[in-house]
């Protein structure tokens, strides 16, 4: 679905801080490749990223059964020890997602795999071609929010993120929340130019398995205003996020906030990656 956008610029002069104001809402579907001048792209852009197809299948023990044992057998003459040094991590479509050490047991999920890992270097090695591995050749599924994903390893979902809480120099924390708001600080300990917008998702903990899943939205069409803010070296900026309106109050739990933040290296050239922050409602 194509957005349209009507874009304009505020500059402040009298500050350090610039923000760039994007007219209108925008629906959480699928990313479009929109230059940054028009849209920042954000950690909801696709709510339903799990997978390609419709979400109303979930994995038979049929399919489960087969990619484990497709797995066993493209797996025999991988080069990577038993023991791992590194991180696991893998590369699809020149993105290297890293084990977050979370699991998934999310349902439904599609019939299908999104892809396959096909070849494999030891596991004190980064790899660097499309489709490898430090861990060896398994199936995998888009996440269940973007730059997430979900690979099959010996019946069990992990959980592989690109760029999450690696942005070094740039911190995200709660200082303050209720069961409906939260107020955030944001910080940038470096020269570059970071940005962020108003769209966020929140994660509730499930105190059983220590699985995070997405807190259900009361209301359809959810959307956010599209404005840019500029976090500058040493000036740090709070944010407040207020979800009454599309989840109503939390119940007592454990809860995390994500937010796509978008570090530029020069004009329209920029590395996006995502910070979480935890807190807690109680009772």
């Amino acid at each position: 679905m194509k957005k349209t956008f009507k874009t304009l610029y505020i500059i402040i002069a009298a500050g350090i801080t610039s923000t760039a104001v994007f007219a209108g809402m925008h629906r959480m579907t699928s990313a479009e490749s929109i230059p940054p001048q028009k849209q920042i792209n954000t950690v909801s852009d696709n709510l339903n990223y799990m997978c390609k197809l419709p979400m109303h299948t979930d994995v038979s023990k049929a399919d489960t059964a087969a990619a484990k044992t497709d797995n066993n057998k493209t797996d025999n003459n991988k080069s990577a020890p038993s023991a791992q040094v590194l991180k696991r991590m893998f590369i699809y479509k020149g993105r290297l997602y890293v084990d977050t050490n979370e699991t998934s047991t999310t349902i439904p999920r599609c019939g299908e795999m999104d892809g396959k890992i096909k070849k494999t270097v030891p596991a004190d090695q980064k790899p660097d071609k499309e489709l490898q591995s430090n861990f060896g050749r398994y199936s995998f599924q888009y996440g269940t929010r973007k730059n997430r994903m979900d690979v099959l390893i010996d019946g069990t979902w992990h959980v592989f993120a690109y760029n999450e809480n690696n942005l070094n120099g740039v911190s995200m924390n709660v200082t303050k929340n209720s069961a409906h708001s939260a107020k955030l600080k944001i910080t940038n300990s470096t020269n570059k130019k970071i940005m962020f917008s108003d769209d966020y998702l929140l994660e509730k903990r499930n105190k059983k398995t220590g699985e995070w899943h997405r807190v259900p939205y009361l209301i359809d069409n959810v959307g956010f205003d599209d404005i840019g803010y500029t976090v500058s070296k040493d000036n740090p900026q709070t944010w407040t996020a207020d979800w009454k309106f599309c989840h109503g109050t939390l119940k007592p739990g454990t809860y995390r906030i994500a937010k796509s933040f978008l570090a530029f290296k020069s004009t329209g050239s920029y590395t996006e990656y995502t910070l979480t922050a935890k807190f807690k409602v109680s009772g």
